[in-house]
């Protein structure tokens, strides 16, 4: 596949490689969207969400929701599910 990219885009896929987290461009794009595929919510979710939300079903951010959701992601890692590099640190 051949494309044409934009000289900005094409400017950060340089950083990328110069910075030495990727080798070739190939690999830059290939991981690109693989994170797009990742960050991809169908929109029947969103909409559930939004309706929960309109009728006070959600949840506050404590403490406690953060140490539950870190529990459920260092589960999620442990059966082997990628775990994004932001969500690491």
């Amino acid at each position: 596949m051949n494309i044409t990219l934009p000289p900005d885009v094409k400017s950060i896929i340089d950083r990328q490689i110069e910075s030495g987290h990727f080798v070739s461009t190939e690999e830059v794009i290939a991981e690109a969207v693989r994170q797009m595929e990742d960050f991809s919510v169908p929109a029947e979710l969103l909409t559930t969400a939004l309706e929960q939300s309109n009728r006070g079903e959600g949840r506050a951010l404590t403490e406690e929701v953060m140490r539950e959701l870190l529990a459920r992601a260092r589960t999620s890692a442990e059966q082997g599910h990628r775990v994004r590099d932001e969500v690491r640190y």
